[in-house]
């Protein structure tokens, strides 16, 4: 299938507190800066493992049910001790302790997963280049062409048929796994405090039996490192989306018009 992770600002001075097999209670600092979902999983575990040994935790994010699930050796427990370091992976309250993984109750903050196949106008391999270069034509029928800056630019990212639960916040299954609230959360800041109005996101698409990264030509495979954006930016939901089936409410398209990169 696909989806999309937008990217959020981890505050400085935001701490967990870890409890193992091998002691604790200890506080466990996270590195400020920006993550995806995908990516501050894989830090919160790193930062857990360095600093709370025996470094037997581990962490996953589901790319079917958008839920985070921790785990580690022995019996555990994790306390946020920064509230939305656990909100922004699904975990509503702290974790008590036990001896076995624990799954968060919520879907993953600037994570949507639409359960469709993603198609968009050209290659979703590529990040096709757009340039600023002018030509002006002579009296004489000379040319003058002047180079400038290049971004990438791709259209039509389009989802024809996403289940209403994964669109409509009041229709949701799993808290927080609708388009409405990922739109809320990463494009219009009325979510999570980490999220700014328009945040970057990288989308994905179904490469096989795998996610693969929109633009992965660029940087050896890893595609856009600042993300990409809306523009124009989505005002409303119903911006971009319509029913499936006019004569049906259960199913709708979803349709991202134009996104943009620095690449």
């Amino acid at each position: 299938m696909s989806r999309l992770e937008a990217f959020f600002t981890v505050p400085a001075a935001t701490t967990v507190s870890a409890t193992n097999s091998g002691g604790g209670p200890t506080s466990v600092s996270l590195t400020a800066g920006d993550y995806t979902p995908t990516l501050f999983v894989a830090h919160l575990v790193a930062r857990l493992n360095a600093v709370r040994t025996p470094a037997n935790w581990s962490g996953s994010l589901s790319s079917t049910t958008g839920l985070v699930t921790l785990n580690c050796t022995g019996t555990w427990a994790l306390t946020f001790t920064t509230a939305a370091a656990g909100t922004v992976i699904g975990f509503a309250s702290n974790i008590g302790s036990g001896a076995v993984a624990v799954a968060g109750t919520q879907n993953a903050r600037g994570l949507w997963l639409p359960a469709c196949t993603l198609t968009m106008q050209g290659d979703p391999i590529s990040a096709p280049e757009v340039t600023d270069t002018r030509t002006v034509e002579t009296p004489q029928g000379g040319t003058v062409t002047l180079g400038g800056t290049c971004k990438y630019v791709h259209r039509g990212l389009r989802w024809s048929h996403v289940a209403r639960d994964r669109v409509m916040f009041g229709a949701e299954t799993t808290v927080y796994a609708s388009l409405q609230s990922w739109l809320r959360d990463t494009q219009w800041g009325r979510g999570h405090a980490w999220f700014t109005p328009g945040s970057k996101f990288q989308p994905y698409w179904s490469n096989g039996a795998t996610h693969a990264i929109v633009g992965s030509d660029l940087n050896a495979g890893a595609g856009a490192t600042y993300g990409w954006s809306c523009a124009p930016a989505i005002s409303s939901l119903e911006q971009v989306t319509k029913r499936a089936d006019e004569s049906w409410i259960g199913m709708l398209s979803v349709e991202l018009s134009r996104i943009t990169s620095e690449g």
